[in-house]
């Protein structure tokens, strides 16, 4: 069965919030292309997570296919760098 690819526009903030991520020791990998799928890996300490970016100025949602996957496993929703950073850096 042959992966199904997506078209898929980044949000203008993404490009920042990677830059800032890799600034502080994150593995950041794009997901984007993927349907349903967050639009970062990121790893930091021994520690993964999966950031879906959204664009503060829309205010936008995630899709269909987005939510059934954060039902699934544990995705952040981001808007900004220090949203990012928040997520990854809190102490669990």
């Amino acid at each position: 069965m042959k992966r199904q690819a997506y078209a898929k526009r980044t949000d203008e903030n993404q490009k920042d919030i990677v830059d800032e991520l890799r600034r502080i020791g994150c593995e950041v990998e794009s997901l984007s292309g993927c349907k349903g799928m967050p639009d970062l890996l990121v790893a930091l300490a021994n520690r993964i997570f999966l950031l879906e970016v959204k664009n503060p100025e829309t205010k936008g949602k995630p899709n269909d296919d987005q939510e059934r996957f954060h039902k699934r496993f544990p995705v952040s929703v981001v808007r900004s760098i220090d949203e990012a950073l928040k997520v990854v850096t809190k102490q669990s």
